[in-house]
């Protein structure tokens, strides 16, 4: 591949990882969630709590439409 050149796995990579980025975000960041004991807070024993639950729920999106 050429420097600056992105393969279509890349462009793939790029539009699924934008599509994803802060789905279903409630507009608050990981301390808030934390500090307020949040359910997903909970849910992600408080490491990256926000980016566990955008991929997480995106996943179980995905599945729930493919069947």
């Amino acid at each position: 591949m050429e420097k600056g050149k992105l393969s279509e796995h890349d462009l793939c990579a790029l539009i699924i990882g934008g599509a994803i980025h802060d789905f279903e975000h409630l507009g608050w960041n990981n301390a808030f969630l934390i500090e307020t004991q949040h359910d997903w807070a909970l849910n992600y024993n408080d490491i990256s709590v926000c980016e566990s639950h955008h991929v997480a729920s995106a996943f179980k999106m995905i599945k729930e439409n493919s069947k």
